[in-house]
């Protein structure tokens, strides 16, 4: 305790003022018992005097240092009366000394109820908050502990008196913590440091510790403060973040992989198999699409044998899931071993029914229809996703994959529209050949090929003679019906390498790349030879002929069009040598029928 020694000096030297009076009064009587009694007086007066000041300048209440004061005064009272004999200093001395055991006494019980009262108030402050305190006696390294500390760490108060800090601090941290304490007796600042401490059970308890010292009134350390508290849960909740976070760049690559690519078989195992990678607490999984005959079937699988896996699928009604629309963790699989003998045994040893512990199912809702099922399971953990946290991730997540197979669904719509309406521009819409324009693209790309291969190339040029006649005898629909059975029989007869394309009409044209004169008079006879067989159009046969025209690239032509040109012409000319009789068409009953 610090003392003002200009308030100490000033006591002091009122002190020996005081008896320096008493001693001019007293020595002259030379009696040496009286001069005895009053130096024991003054010496009470004097450390009565001492007391309170002392005592006033505590924690103690101010009553006190009052009623030792009177008590300092009271014998004052007595001292006087020793040395003039009057009765009123005695009187007045027992009348303040009454007055001051009263006031001692009273302010005594109150100090002491004011002193209980705080200590229950510190014990209450530090039993019922969450801060951990362990108190390390530095003489014989005994260790006390709070209620919260006992809370935290899970043991009986009697179980607390045994234990030391190896059993407290893990192994593998006992080295760094006994660093923390060395630091801190040498008079070293720490900040607050993590440790792991071992509760009952040896259970693992990530805290945070900060270190003291608790020194006496000397200034010389007694304890050492460990005062902690429990950031387990924290800590879970930072893995849980990162894991989060890892989840979250896993979806966020799968994503903008299928975004650019589209989703396909590979697309579904590569997404499958980074969730699995990257969700808290999964060790597999599967998805299970919604097909077309409103069964559900495997189209990927993660540490599962997906080639038997396919071979089953499911109606909705024997879902684990029972057609949930909401996230769900399952533990009890007693509708899988309701399943017929043979999908048992698969889901048994190709999906290691038996091996999981629990599974978190998670519905891909389109246009608010479950269209797929993403199942993650966990082979280790019954509670691996007991976590609402994890289920909260869970159902973002199919939140998210919903919106990216809408939008890939919405592409490839539009892509297959796009690719018909291609079609459709290239195509001749009765015959389903190519058409005029598909005609002049491609012989336009074969002639700059072949021009520089140093090539040759052959256009053949068709008009189906007297096709007027039978549109004129059986009607136009007739005629289409016939139209389409010349296309298949042209086509039959073309090499993997040829073209043959509707022009329009009744007339075609045949494309033959790498073709010269002599191998082009070869697919002349061959098409001549088809239309010596009739063509059967509802229960009719019908003879018709053809004239070809012929134009040979380079020697005709430099063009599509300039090689067009000379093919019509000749195909003109080779049709007015033949005769009428030839050029006729006939129309039969078909008797095969």
């Amino acid at each position: 305790m610090k003392i003002r020694f200009g308030w100490f000096r000033v006591s002091v030297f009122l002190i020996c003022v005081f008896l320096a009076g008493v001693f001019v009064f007293v020595v002259p009587s030379e009696k040496p018992s009286r001069l005895l009694a009053v130096i024991s007086e003054s010496v009470l007066v004097g450390a009565s005097l001492v007391v309170a000041f002392v005592l006033k300048r505590s924690l103690v209440h101010p009553g006190i240092p009052t009623g030792l004061l009177l008590i300092s005064l009271s014998v004052y009272m007595d001292l006087l009366q020793s040395i003039t004999g009057l009765m009123l200093f005695e009187t007045l001395a027992v009348a303040l000394s009454v007055m001051a055991v009263i006031i001692l006494l009273y302010y005594i019980v109150l100090h002491v109820r004011n002193l209980r009262i705080m200590m229950i108030e510190h014990e209450i402050i530090i039993n019922d908050s969450n801060i951990g305190v362990i108190l390390r006696n530095l003489k014989d390294n005994s260790f006390r502990f709070n209620e919260a500390a006992r809370r935290i760490l899970g043991y009986e108060p009697e179980e607390l008196k045994s234990l030391s800090i190896c059993d407290i601090v893990l192994p593998q941290d006992l080295g760094f913590h006994d660093e923390m304490i060395e630091r801190v007796m040498k008079g070293e600042a720490i900040f607050p440091f993590e440790a792991r401490y071992a509760g009952k059970n040896r259970k693992q308890i990530d805290v945070q510790v900060s270190a003291s010292l608790v020194k006496n009134g000397k200034g010389i350390p007694d304890y050492i403060m460990l005062a902690f508290r429990d950031i387990t849960r924290i800590k879970a909740m930072e893995l849980s973040l990162m894991e989060l976070n890892k989840f979250h760049r896993a979806l966020n690559e799968v994503v903008t992989e299928a975004l650019e690519s589209g989703f396909d078989d590979n697309t579904y195992h590569d997404f499958l198999f980074k969730c699995v990678e990257a969700f808290p607490g999964a060790d597999a999984g599967i998805f299970l699409l919604k097909e077309e005959d409103e069964r559900f079937h495997y189209v990927a699988a993660c540490n599962y044998d997906f080639e038997e896996l396919k071979k089953v699928s499911f109606a909705t009604d024997e879902l684990i899931q029972a057609n949930s629309d909401r996230v769900m963790v399952i533990k009890d699989y007693a509708v899988d071993y309701e399943m017929d003998d043979e999908r048992q045994r698969i889901l048994l040893t190709a999906g290691r029914l038996r091996e999981i512990k629990s599974t978190i199912t998670i519905p891909i809702l389109i246009d608010g229809k479950v269209m797929m099922y993403f199942n993650l399971d966990s082979l280790e953990s019954s509670t691996a996703f007991d976590n609402p946290e994890i289920q909260e991730i869970a159902a973002s997540f199919g939140r998210a994959v919903a919106v990216l197979l809408s939008r890939l669904r919405l592409e490839r719509e539009l892509n297959k529209q796009r690719e018909l309406l291609e079609k459709l521009s290239l195509e001749d819409p009765l015959t389903g050949l190519p058409n005029r324009r598909y005609f002049f693209d491609y012989s336009a790309r074969q002639i700059e090929y072949l021009r520089r291969m140093g090539e040759e190339m052959t256009i053949l040029y068709l008009d189906l003679n007297d096709f007027k006649g039978v549109n004129d005898t059986m009607g136009h629909d007739f005629g289409d019906e016939l139209l389409k059975e010349v296309g298949k029989g042209l086509n039959s007869i073309c090499r993997s390498s040829d073209l043959i394309a509707r022009m329009g009409g009744d007339e075609f044209v045949y494309v033959l790349p790498s073709t010269g004169k002599e191998e082009a008079a070869e697919v002349i006879k061959r098409i001549r030879n088809s239309f010596k067989e009739p063509f059967i159009v509802e229960n009719k046969s019908i003879y018709l002929s053809t004239s070809i025209g012929i134009a040979l690239f380079p020697e005709d032509g430099k063009s599509v069009r300039e090689l067009l040109i000379v093919a019509d012409e000749r195909m003109y000319s080779n049709k007015g040598r033949t005769n009428g009789k030839t050029n006729k068409s006939r129309i039969e009953d078909d008797l095969s029928c």
